[in-house]
This record gives structure tokens, C-alpha cells and sequence, in this order.
């Protein structure tokens, strides 16, 4: 791991998959300990949510700029169900600058900074084929948006668009390309116009 290098100002994306293997994930903690503060680090500790060390947990947690994570996985990191409650105990684990994205399915996204009232971005409407790989589609896609210099409710808004045309196309390598995701948005943006 010590031979990974970061370039300034790269953002790094760490899995809960990964945290949740007993030798990879106190390497990858190890790791981004001496990560420099100018790398955005980026959290999703997905489905194995439980599974992770708490020490490795907690760490990462910490040092995240961002967190992202569905509702369940909310729920289960949080130990509540309700939407400001789940906010609010998250908070409480991050740094006070640290933005959670709150991903919830068709309903779109949340997105909670600081003392900052939290922020809904609604995602379209679509009909869902399959749901596997949305949460890996919307995080890349946003992770993107953010190094292209969008602010956090742009980058949502991409989120959101690209993690909807994902589920309405089977399994879970289906985010479409910038082209397609601009296309996408600029009819969205026609179709509020009317």
C-alpha cells in the first residue's frame, strides 16, 4: 500500500468491501493515515457496513470529506431510521466540513454539511430494471463532478441522473458516458422548462 501515490488535490475512494478484509483493510487505514489533508478522501461503507473493525471504521470515518451511503446502510451505521435523526448521528462521527451523501433510492439523494440544513435533490423518474450498481454509478459519477469543479448540488444532480439511467438498463456496469449523462440532463432541464 505505501507505494500507492496520490497526486495533489486527487480524491480517494475507499470501500467498505475493502475495510472489511481482515488484512487489506488495516493496510488501506494504515494508508490513508498519512494521506495529506489536500486528497479528498471519499467513504462508502456499503453493505458490509457491520462488518468493518470499528477502530478501521471510526478512522476512516474521521478523516472522510465525503461520505456516501444508501439509506440502509444509514440506518445500520447510525443505529436510527429516521432521515435527520441518521444525519445528525452521522455528523457526530465526521468532521464538522464533511458532507453525507444520503442516497434514497427513486426519492434522489440528501446531501447534509455542518450546520448547513440538509439539501434533498430529487432524482427523475424512471422504471427500474435493476437496481445493481446504482450506488457504485451515483458515487463515480459525483466523485467526477466534483473534481470537474461542480458544486456539491450539481454534482447530486448528475448523481442522481446517472444512477436513474443505470437502473432502467440490466446489470451493474450500465452508467452512461459524460456525453449521454449531459445529454440527459439538458432534456431534464427542457422538460421543467415546459
Amino acid at each position: 500500500m505505501r507505494e500507492l501515490l496520490a497526486r495533489d488535490n486527487d480524491a480517494v475512494f475507499v470501500s467498505g468491501y475493502d475495510l472489511a478484509y481482515p488484512a487489506l483493510g488495516p493496510a488501506i487505514a494504515a494508508w490513508l493515515h498519512d494521506l495529506p489533508p489536500s486528497h479528498l478522501l471519499v467513504f462508502d461503507p456499503g453493505p458490509l457496513v457491520a462488518d468493518i473493525p470499528f477502530e478501521l471504521r471510526d478512522g476512516v470515518l474521521a478523516r472522510s470529506g465525503v461520505l456516501t451511503l444508501n439509506r440502509r446502510e444509514g440506518c445500520a451505521l447510525a443505529g436510527v431510521v429516521d432521515t435527520s435523526d441518521i444525519l445528525d448521528r452521522l455528523a457526530q462521527q465526521l468532521s464538522p466540513e464533511a458532507l453525507v451523501v444520503l442516497r434514497d433510492g427513486a426519492s434522489g439523494c440528501v446531501l447534509a454539511q455542518g450546520r448547513l440544513p440538509p439539501c434533498h435533490i430529487a432524482s427523475p423518474s424512471v422504471t427500474a430494471v435493476d437496481t445493481t450498481g446504482a450506488g457504485d454509478t451515483h458515487t463515480g459519477v459525483f466523485i467526477a463532478a466534483i473534481g470537474a469543479d461542480h458544486d456539491c448540488e450539481s454534482a447530486a444532480r448528475r448523481a442522481n441522473m446517472a444512477a436513474a439511467y443505470s437502473v432502467t438498463r440490466r446489470g451493474g456496469a450500465a452508467a452512461p458516458d459524460r456525453l449521454t449523462l449531459d445529454a440527459l440532463l439538458a432534456a431534464d432541464r427542457c422538460n421543467q422548462n415546459i
